[in-house]
């Protein structure tokens, strides 16, 4: 039953993204995720694990609703979140203790000459596509939608100054050479 009307949220909000009410596609995410985590609180081991991954889109498309209605610290938390629900699953802990990063706290930790760039794959099963890119900084924070080739070209017009990228990877710190306004 959680699972049908989580179902039924989900169809919803995928109607309300397609014509861009992205206000009500969360509203519709969020019940279609609360159905999912009802549904995995009764299960346990690699079935809870197993239900999450089939559901782990849920979260990238409340973080791309979330973006697009204008919301970047709830998108960036959205994706945190997702990824600590996953390793804490891969874990085999209870994922309520784990604290999700918050777009302030980044900011409080950085200092004037680094920069954050985070991103969040929707669909990490295809080499290319679209992908959610946020950058933060001590002053400022901006997200966009982007592609992985775009990020890669990027990447590489940054130089030197930044940690080495690789496919996998969910973000990278840099060290910023112009100032971001």
């Amino acid at each position: 039953n959680n699972d049908l009307w989580g179902d039924i949220n989900l169809t919803a909000a995928a109607l309300f993204i397609r014509e861009n009410k992205f206000e009500e596609a969360i509203t519709y995410l969020g019940k279609s995720l609360k159905s999912t985590e009802n549904l995995r609180s009764t299960a346990t081991g690699t079935i809870r694990r197993d239900i999450l991954a089939s559901k782990i889109s849920q979260y990238k498309y409340l973080a791309f609703s979330y973006l697009l209605a204008g919301k970047l610290p709830e998108s960036f938390s959205t994706i945190e979140k997702s990824r600590a629900r996953s390793l804490a699953e891969n874990l085999s802990n209870n994922y309520d203790e784990i604290e999700v990063v918050k777009v302030s706290q980044i900011q409080n930790e950085l200092d004037e000459s680094s920069a954050i760039l985070a991103f969040g794959r929707l669909n990490p099963k295809k080499t290319s596509e679209r992908i959610l890119q946020y950058v933060i900084t001590k002053d400022f924070y901006s997200a966009y939608i982007s592609d992985t080739k775009t990020l890669s070209s990027t990447i590489q017009e940054l130089g030197t100054n930044y940690s080495k990228y690789q496919d996998n990877q969910r973000g990278i710190k840099i060290e910023t050479l112009l100032s971001v306004e």
